[in-house]
């Protein structure tokens, strides 16, 4: 494996104690459905949108439906925006978030994810 510095990138074990972020810390998932319909896409972007004013670290969220519907296209996706590392954990952790993902496993057969410093 590589080691080489990254530009641009601050290695995780280089931040502060607490894992604050004066930029924040973006968390990017895709998912690829097993079935696509209408249903499935309403309840889960129904779902993914109540974790909002439900865990507390999660600052921002938003999610989208692909419209492409290309070879190459997942289907839904979410991008929700943490003050720290610790936020993201909190999330990752919490009750209504685990109840979500006990949701999307009964549908999706793929996800990609992406956590990025900004």
């Amino acid at each position: 494996m590589n080691d080489a510095p990254v530009l641009g990138v601050t290695p995780v074990a280089e931040l502060n104690a607490a894992n604050a972020l004066p930029q924040g810390l973006t968390h990017v998932v895709m998912f690829r459905l097993r079935e696509r319909d209408e249903e499935t896409l309403g309840a889960i972007q129904e779902r993914i949108r109540g974790l909002m004013g439900k865990v507390p670290s999660l600052l921002a969220l938003e999610v989208g439906v692909d419209v492409l519907c290309s070879e190459r296209s997942f289907d839904v996706v979410l991008i929700a925006r943490f003050a720290s590392l610790d936020g993201l954990a909190a999330y990752q952790t919490h009750p209504a978030h685990q109840q979500v993902l006990a949701f999307l496993a009964q549908h999706v057969a793929a996800s990609v994810a992406v956590d990025y410093l900004g």
